[in-house]
């Protein structure tokens, strides 16, 4: 039988959720969710996941804490019927060496971007995309996004218990204590983690090639010139090589290190900036490339700052 067939991938699904293997059913909605994530029987496979115990310790865990708070399991369903299934996919990244950095011969490079090599020594999962506004409120009960009326994301908006949520755009308007914060067992990845993963095995400027007129940018990111002034629905644009959806764009996230522009080669301990990484949506295209790096003070908080987690390791 064709492994590719969307009618035998479901009948597999459903078969492995009745005998209780979660976790093996949503791995293969997973593996199809690109392929067949306009199908509506498809995705209905999702809320039933979801809403399931036992499949994934991230999902088990805000639903657990969104049920806690007092929210009913109808109304949790719900929000998980309208989630974007990729948010909550977390990718598995092996160790390696790479080139952190950009050459002196990189287009719009900036001074702090001294190439070195760097390995990272353990594997580590990082979120498929940037925590959204539903993952946020699920975890804290709150939203303190700035996109967040009905205008920013026809078809999935709700106003739960008086919180308004655009469901699938990126939380934003976090400072780096709400995103360092933000729910026991995970963290933020160093600005190394963060490079490496965008990076994805490539060298160039940007983790589909150097696109020098910037012709492509579009296809992988929200930037200055198509967003319309606004976050969007995170994994609508193609993901990079290891499966991350908007390294390159839709908003700036957080990372875990001090701010320290040779790369720790200084004290960096000195000042308390925080790095975040990944270029937003008014962004210029340039701020968008693997290298670029930013940073700020940690109570800073703005509508183009938000932020992704690795799995803290045990």
């Amino acid at each position: 039988a064709d492994p590719d067939d969307v009618n035998l991938r479901m009948r597999l699904i459903g078969a492995l959720i009745r005998v209780g293997r979660g976790r093996e059913a949503l791995a293969l909605f997973y593996q199809g969710l690109d392929q067949n994530r306009n199908d509506p029987k498809f995705l209905e496979f999702w809320p039933i996941l979801a809403m399931t115990s036992g499949i994934d310790p991230y999902i088990d865990e805000l639903r657990n804490l969104a049920i806690g708070r007092g929210l009913s399991q109808e109304v949790v369903r719900d929000l998980f019927s309208r989630a974007e299934p990729f948010a909550f996919q977390f990718i598995e990244i092996k160790p390696g060496k790479f080139l952190m950095g950009s050459p002196e011969t990189e287009e719009d490079r900036d001074s702090d971007e001294r190439q070195h090599e760097v390995e990272i020594e353990k594997p580590f999962a990082m979120k498929a995309t940037g925590v959204t506004q539903l993952e946020y409120f699920l975890a804290t009960g709150t939203n303190p996004s700035n996109f967040r009326q009905e205008r920013y994301c026809p078809g999935s908006y709700m106003v739960v218990g008086g919180i308004f949520l655009c469901i699938n755009n990126p939380v934003e308007q976090v400072t780096w204590d709400d995103a360092h914060g933000f729910m026991e067992g995970y963290r933020l990845p160093t600005e190394e983690e963060r490079e490496y993963a965008t990076r994805a095995g490539t060298d160039t400027r940007f983790s589909y090639g150097n696109d020098p007129t910037y012709e492509n940018l579009g296809e992988y990111a929200w930037y200055d010139q198509n967003s319309n002034n606004q976050t969007h629905p995170v994994a609508q644009k193609k993901p990079n090589p290891w499966g991350l959806f908007d390294m390159h764009g839709n908003i700036f996230e957080w990372c875990e290190d001090l701010y320290d522009r040779s790369y720790g080669l200084a004290r960096a301990e000195l000042n308390s900036r925080r790095v975040f990484r990944g270029g937003g949506w008014l962004s210029a295209r340039q701020l968008w490339r693997s290298a670029y790096r930013i940073y700020a003070l940690p109570a800073y908080s703005i509508l183009n700052v938000g932020f992704r987690v690795v799995k803290a390791k045990k």
